[in-house]
């Protein structure tokens, strides 16, 4: 499938016409000496959409049979399944109304899959959302688990893959609003996973990540995950570069390209025409994605 991330939108250098960025004006990027968490440059914030809107609509029109969260907190996401649900967060305190067949483990993803997934997960993850710890490595292998418990008609969405500002993007936190380096995973599923559809989309506060079309009998990111770690993880923090900034090759989280999406995974989930079939719709779907991106830069 064709590289879908970094085609959307273009890698012109504009801004979306939907893009909206709260803060300082967006060419003041240079981080200060100082850096303070109550700085409104360094903790500015973009996207009129909350991540929360599109994690419902994603919801409603997948109607996920099994859903796996990372990074619970308050639980103000994982309300929003209706159906068998985990969440994974050693520090969960929850406080919102959560499914009834929702189940809370309290510790880290890599403590999860390495001792309870078999045991915990029952059948296939339908939908999952990756929003643990903001450093590239862990949320790396927090795909890399879940794929393997997902099918060709599973969806991915992570969070905070797009800083609103250099500072946000440091691996040692220093800012109220913190993404740490998750942005590096779109370049890396781009160059490591070019048969992934990968769709970024301009949620607020720090941008979410659609990852479709898995495959757990792949096993590149898997066999050369310590080669990929020696090219993304330095001992320095790597600048994100400005169309990771400025949002360029991200969609409207309502755009009805998504909505798509969604209704195609689930269709090919609940008619299951076979895998063959699946892989040629979510390619034909991967064309006309680009197609449709085309005409709009």
């Amino acid at each position: 499938m064709a590289r879908l991330a970094w085609v959307i939108q273009g890698w012109t250098g504009t801004r979306p016409k939907h893009h909206r960025r709260t803060g300082a004006d967006r060419t003041q990027f240079d981080p200060p000496t100082a850096i303070h968490n109550n700085d409104p440059l360094v903790n500015m914030v973009s996207g009129t959409t909350s991540y929360l809107n599109l994690l419902d609509l994603i919801h409603r029109e997948l109607a996920p049979r099994l859903y796996l969260e990372i990074g619970v907190r308050e639980g103000a996401s994982l309300r929003l399944s209706g159906c068998v649900s985990i969440g994974i967060d050693p520090e969960a305190q929850v406080s919102h109304s959560l499914p009834k067949e929702a189940t809370i483990y309290h510790r880290t993803s890599d403590d999860f899959f390495g001792s309870d997934a078999e045991g915990a997960i029952q059948g296939k993850i339908d939908l999952a959302f990756i929003d643990g710890m903001h450093k590239f490595e862990f949320v790396l292998r927090d795909f890399i688990n879940i794929e393997t418990y997902s099918t060709s008609t599973s969806l991915v969405v992570v969070d905070d893959i797009f800083p609103n500002h250099p500072a946000q993007a440091s691996k040692t936190r220093h800012t109220r609003v913190w993404t740490g380096d998750v942005w590096k995973l779109l370049p890396c599923l781009r160059d490591f996973r070019p048969d992934l559809i990968l769709v970024p989309a301009d949620t607020s506060p720090t941008g979410s990540l659609l990852i479709a079309g898995l495959d757990p009998s792949n096993l590149e990111l898997k066999e050369k995950y310590n080669l990929i770690l020696k090219r993304f993880v330095t001992d320095i923090d790597d600048r994100p570069p400005v169309e990771v900034l400025e949002r360029c090759m991200a969609m409207p989280p309502d755009d009805q390209r998504i909505i798509e999406l969604l209704r195609l995974l689930r269709v090919c989930r609940t008619r299951f025409p076979g895998e063959p079939v699946i892989r040629e719709r979510l390619a034909a779907f991967a064309k006309h994605l680009i197609a449709s991106s085309a005409t709009t830069i």
